[in-house]
């Protein structure tokens, strides 16, 4: 508004500055991707400081353990591929 003075007139309808990503699908993306050996742990938006941690366990029991659980299956990144 100091630059624009125009702009004072107008009110802010919303701000974001990414400082809490979230998807387009508002869920947590957690697990495998297309690329072989790249893995994705992100987008908790408002949660992440609560679920970052068992987000990460679960994730390195994908990877080094048993495999990724059918119930993580909302949270892959292969969700927005097109099919």
């Amino acid at each position: 508004a100091q630059m624009i003075p125009k702009l004072k007139a107008f009110k802010p309808i919303k701000n974001w500055a990414g400082l809490r990503p979230c998807s387009a699908d508002h869920l947590p993306i957690l697990g495998k991707t297309a690329i072989k050996g790249y893995y994705m742990a992100t987008s908790y938006y408002r949660s992440g400081i609560v679920i970052s941690l068992y987000a990460g366990k679960l994730l390195a029991e994908g990877i080094f353990g048993k495999g990724f659980s059918k119930e993580l299956a909302s949270f892959s990144p292969l969700r927005f591929h097109r099919r």
